[in-house]
């Protein structure tokens, strides 16, 4: 995962892979580089070790928002993170692993670590919580989709707002989807991603999936009356659950083409 790839630096004269642009040999110049995932778990894992006392160990328990993350210390990165001083009620979970050489194989590995380089620092305000990001997975999962920034994007946001997601929508499909409120309802477009999410050219033929499960949270007097006016089927019937804040409406689409649009009175 090198630092040229997603508008970062790359190392002068190395290409992708590590081939110079001019297809001459392989060159050593070729980097990478990580972020370390905080407090440091590798030492209490199964697998091989080096000698007792080289290998480190933080003996504490990770963050919420690196749920998932137990069997590993490092996620790729790609890009470059600056030193930055935290304030000390708040928790660094994240810190960058500099570039360093993927060729030759032999040399393949880390250099330094650089602990003062915060790439995901977590805290409370007030009543609510806060996430802030140095290192720009965001931006990276857009770019070149990874699973496990995917999956790390998925925990902050999961922590942040405490689990209590406005809208959950499960099923094996890649969505894109916009929540908003207009004249007292919400309207919930969902468009299918699904085979198009990691390219830029223009999209010809779609691949349906279905059926996804869809799961809203709706402001208090809501009848949670759905209406979807793509008309790609009849209109879900929807099914209340919880009550207050919490209330949620849940439905199911049993098809997605292209683009479905829903109004939740």
């Amino acid at each position: 995962m090198g630092p040229g790839r997603g508008g970062g630096a790359a190392p002068a004269g190395a290409g992708r892979g590590g081939a110079t642009p001019g297809g001459g040999a392989i060159s050593g110049a070729a980097q990478h580089d990580y972020v370390r995932l905080h407090p440091q778990l590798a030492a209490v894992q199964a697998g091989p070790h080096p000698p007792t006392g080289a290998e480190p160990h933080e003996n504490c328990t990770r963050h919420p928002v690196l749920a998932g993350f137990d069997n590993t210390d490092l996620l790729p990165y790609g890009g470059v993170l600056a030193p930055l001083t935290v304030e000390s009620d708040r928790v660094v979970t994240v810190t960058f692993i500099p570039p360093f050489p993927s060729l030759p194989v032999d040399e393949d590995c880390i250099r330094e670590d650089k602990l003062d380089s915060p790439g995901l620092v977590v805290g409370n305000s007030g009543q609510g919580r806060v996430a802030f990001m140095p290192a720009d997975f965001d931006r990276r999962l857009g770019l070149d989709p990874i699973i496990d920034h995917y999956a790390l994007m998925t925990s902050v946001w999961k922590w942040a707002l405490a689990s209590d997601l406005p809208l959950i929508i499960t099923g094996r499909a890649t969505v894109a989807t916009s929540l908003l409120r207009q004249n007292g309802k919400l309207v919930l477009h969902v468009v299918n991603l699904t085979g198009a999410d990691n390219q830029a050219a223009t999209i010809t033929h779609y691949t349906p999936v279905g059926p996804l499960r869809v799961s809203l949270r709706i402001p208090p007097g809501s009848s949670g009356r759905v209406t979807n006016l793509a008309a790609s089927g009849p209109r879900p019937s929807g099914v209340l659950v919880g009550a207050g804040a919490s209330r949620r409406l849940e439905f199911e689409l049993p098809n997605l083409v292209d683009h479905e649009v829903f109004i939740v009175e």
